[in-house]
């Protein structure tokens, strides 16, 4: 319906929070005294490695003990990955950081869900991103297919110290 909200929004706006938030935080956690952040991340929260590892699903460049013999479309960002019944949920983290790359952390987590009420997810997401949702999945899956596969995402593409600083959760 017109208040549905896609499952690779939903999912990476939701995921990558925790994932930063950890990234830039682990160290003020007693439970962490003496080890370094290579004993602690989990995958998710070393998020440049989380970008490599999209990009070289989606430019089919995965090394023979990640293959699963998926053609690297059915990793590409689409209409598909808008209903839980069919999204692979692969790239969803990405997608949302893509989204404040172009634009803002800012955009992704406040002002694209508060005007989605009053204007539909889609509504929204052209107000604050300026593209439809595909135009939006074919500039992702544009950029995601640059560079080299093992090449670090731009800088700022993921935000380094308090998120705070990025993002005015009160206001």
């Amino acid at each position: 319906g017109p208040y549905a909200y896609p499952t690779w929004w939903v999912e990476g706006a939701a995921g990558l929070l925790p994932d930063l938030w950890l990234r830039n935080n682990w160290e003020k956690f007693s439970a962490f005294a003496g080890f370094t952040f290579d004993d602690i991340a989990v995958e998710a929260i070393k998020v440049n490695e989380m970008f490599k590892f999209q990009r070289r699903m989606i430019m089919g460049e995965l090394s023979p003990e990640e293959e699963n013999e998926v053609p690297e479309e059915n990793f590409y960002l689409g209409t598909k990955d808008e209903s839980y019944d069919t999204s692979n949920h692969c790239c969803a983290n990405t997608a949302n950081a893509y989204i404040a790359h172009l634009t803002s952390y800012e955009t992704v987590w406040i002002s694209i869900p508060k005007d989605a009420y009053e204007l539909g997810f889609e509504g929204s997401f052209i107000k604050h991103v300026g593209m439809t949702l595909q135009e939006f999945y074919d500039d992702y899956n544009n950029f995601m297919r640059q560079g080299h596969h093992d090449d670090d995402p731009p800088d700022g593409f993921y935000p380094e110290g308090d998120i705070k600083d990025y993002v005015d959760f009160w206001q």
